[in-house]
């Protein structure tokens, strides 16, 4: 890593726009990787999975204090309070009827549509004073919550029309509760805040926190804000949450899409964010050797027998790894992918060739691309087998007393 440019930066001697931190590698070499997407005994992704734990440590970790939440017993939030005060400065449209509806999850409420009211300025505003009681227990810590605005003013028979949206990570209510778009906020501490939160469009424009190294740049709203008080808390009233339906692996990743929306934002601006970061990369030499992928679980939504898989990762020893390095059943196995070089690249520049590299080595592996589609259709086959299975529960029956009878 070249640091001298950090020092002129430091010393504030750079020119505009220079990039002031350069990483760079000579030689980079990636070795015995497994990389694992599998059902557990109840039937969860490993990753949404993850997501849940991480979020309940992080919580701990922020109400318990560093290295002391382990041995300590917390209190996890499990509930929202939301109140729906004011909003302002709306998309200017005639007779606009607005309402607020709050998204979290598989849970969504919505208010009556606000009173017009007009500032002393003359400007309109529309008050809702509505409070709202969300569920958030452990299967929520690791969400978005999302607010948005609609016009239920549009013609008969079209749905309410989307005007403006603020959205914030559950979890960052406690550990970050400023993280979030506003014009003003107070922090009260234990999950509460209240102020003007700024509105996105549709689109997302202007969901950005950050506009670059240094503090965090809110910017402005494209779509009016909102006045709310939010308070993630516990309740001991509240009952647990019922267990998660029982949906196939696939499924699971793509069970909540908005917010998968909200976590991107706006493509165009997080690119453009990605390529002004003053940041800098150069890799001389770089490969991928003995990776092995186990994704059979997202196409069968089944169990399979995969112990010799699993046993790969029961030590830290790669040459105990040395059975699994084969192509077989449920896994793919890439033997080397080696990348071009890259100079001078941004972040977005890193992130392509990434992509496009990894796109291009696989296309070319005729080895790894013939495993990888055979287990994706094996998978699809069976799945469409259970599917039938469960369309004429006697097929099997009939077929079992056909063969003893045969």
């Amino acid at each position: 890593m070249d640091v001298s440019a950090l020092i002129t930066k430091l010393k504030g001697k750079n020119k505009p726009g220079s990039p002031w931190l350069i990483f760079k590698f000579h030689s980079l070499v990636c070795s015995d990787i497994v990389f694992n997407m599998m059902l557990g005994t109840t039937g969860e992704l490993n990753l949404p999975a993850m997501q849940k734990v991480m979020a309940d440590n992080e919580l701990k970790e922020t109400l318990g204090g560093p290295y002391l939440f382990p041995y300590k017993r917390i209190t996890l939030p499990n509930v929202l309070r939301i109140h729906v005060v004011a909003a302002r400065k709306l998309q200017d449209l005639p007779n606009l009827q607005p309402r607020i509806e709050v998204t979290l999850r598989r849970v969504k409420l919505s208010t009556a549509c606000g009173k017009k009211v007009h500032l002393p300025d003359g400007s309109p505003e529309y008050m809702f004073d509505t409070q709202l009681l969300v569920p958030a227990d452990w299967d929520m810590r690791d969400g978005v919550l999302v607010v948005r605005v609609y016009n239920d003013n549009v013609v008969p028979g079209r749905s309410p029309a989307l005007i403006g949206q603020w959205f914030m990570t559950l979890k960052y209510l406690v550990m970050f509760p400023d993280y979030c778009k506003h014009s003003k906020i107070t922090c009260h501490g234990g999950g509460a805040i209240s102020g003007s939160f700024l509105l996105t469009d549709a689109k997302f424009r202007g969901s950005a926190i950050r506009g670059g190294i240094g503090p965090n740049s809110v910017g402005a709203g494209f779509s009016g804000e909102l006045d709310m008080a939010i308070h993630y808390t516990h309740s001991a009233a509240l009952d647990p949450p019922p267990p998660p339906p029982n949906i196939g692996a696939l499924d699971q990743l793509g069970a909540f899409p908005l917010e998968d929306d909200c976590k991107f934002g706006n493509m165009t601006e997080m690119k453009d964010f990605l390529q002004k970061l003053p940041v800098r990369f150069s890799i001389d030499f770089f490969v991928i050797r003995h990776a092995a992928i186990e994704m059979s679980d997202l196409f069968v939504g089944a169990h399979k027998h995969k112990m010799p898989f699993q046993a790969t990762m029961m030590g830290t020893d790669p040459s105990k790894w040395a059975f699994a390095k084969q192509a077989t059943e449920g896994r793919t196995y890439v033997d080397s992918i080696t990348f071009a070089p890259l100079e001078n690249a941004t972040l977005l520049e890193l992130v392509d060739y990434f992509k496009s590299q990894l796109l291009r080595s696989a296309l070319f592996d005729a080895k790894a691309l013939g495993t990888a589609l055979g287990e994706i259709f094996t998978g699809l086959g069976a799945n469409m087998g259970n599917q039938m299975g469960k369309i004429n529960p006697f097929g099997q029956k009939r077929q079992s007393a056909h063969s003893q009878q045969l």
